[in-house]
């Protein structure tokens, strides 16, 4: 029993310090993959601003002698690209379209999220080594939990992958919208380009912004988030608020709420043009 008394703390000890280090692997992984996700969106986003040179300098001119591809191209764009009337008065008139928009602050969104995921990691290190002494991993994830920067970092997680989701909802909506070539938002660009804009602002408003300055933010074992880190220390530490919970399950009740209609609006647009494509193979082969 002796024996058993003086080991125990020595293997718990042991148990912590792997447990730490697999969460130092674990975040050094998310990190790598994070430091690609940031590279494939800046290639997006200099694609998007190249197209927007394009167009406002007329550097790609369509001339008389376009193939049948670059007509089919013309023909979709004047149809759901821009408003149809201005299109027969001036065929010259081009502008990025709804979709390229959305898609480009969606990357913008996936970018910085990204950023800040990578940037966590050197966060992380920095403080493990500062309490590198601490035997107790609880105490390390509480200085961590406590720390301002993670707050930081946990906001700006929510902000942006929350940004991202409501991008990707405007953005499914054109799709579906799409399917009826007579419906305003394929004409109203900047209408609904400020639509986007209050959706994913007041959005993050109540779901990342208000529990910021309430306070809700912290450790969370592979990055910072809202506070839910079950500490075993229960005396030392004070149980997770009541509305922390409440922030945490509505954000991912509304998250979820807009993958369901992001789903539909996808299933709907297959099924429209999976028909159309249909149509098209029957006449092409008469």
């Amino acid at each position: 029993r002796d024996k058993l008394m003086i080991e125990f703390p020595i293997l718990m000890l042991n148990n912590n310090s792997q447990m730490g280090k697999n969460d130092e692997h674990i975040i050094l992984a998310r990190s790598i993959f994070c430091a690609f996700s940031l590279v494939c969106c800046l290639i997006l986003m200099i694609v998007y601003i190249i197209l927007c040179l394009q167009v406002k300098f007329n550097i790609c001119t369509n001339n008389g002698n376009n193939n049948s591809n670059d007509k089919i191209e013309n023909d979709y764009s004047s149809d759901i690209g821009t408003n149809k009337g201005k299109n027969n008065n001036n065929k010259n008139n081009k502008k990025i379209g709804l979709g390229s928009n959305y898609m480009f602050l969606l990357t913008v969104s996936n970018f910085f999220g990204s950023l800040f995921e990578f940037l966590f990691y050197f966060y992380y290190k920095k403080k493990i080594e500062e309490n590198k002494d601490e035997v107790n991993i609880n105490k390390i994830y509480k200085n961590i939990n406590d720390d301002g920067v993670c707050h930081f970092f946990g906001f700006f997680h929510n902000f942006w992958d929350l940004s991202a989701v409501c991008w990707t909802t405007m953005l499914t909506l054109l799709f579906y919208r799409s399917t009826n070539l007579s419906n305003e938002m394929l004409y109203q660009d900047k209408k609904y380009l400020a639509i986007g804009f209050i959706y994913c602002l007041v959005s993050c408003l109540i779901f990342c912004i208000i529990p910021y300055i309430i306070g809700n933010y912290g450790f969370a074992i592979y990055y910072c988030s809202f506070r839910y880190m079950e500490f075993n220390d229960s005396d030392e530490l004070q149980p997770e608020k009541i509305y922390s919970k409440a922030f945490r399950w509505s954000f991912v009740i509304f998250t979820g709420l807009n993958n369901i209609f992001n789903a539909y609006c996808l299933i709907r647009t297959y099924q429209y043009y999976s028909k159309k494509l249909a149509i098209i193979k029957k006449q092409n082969k008469k």
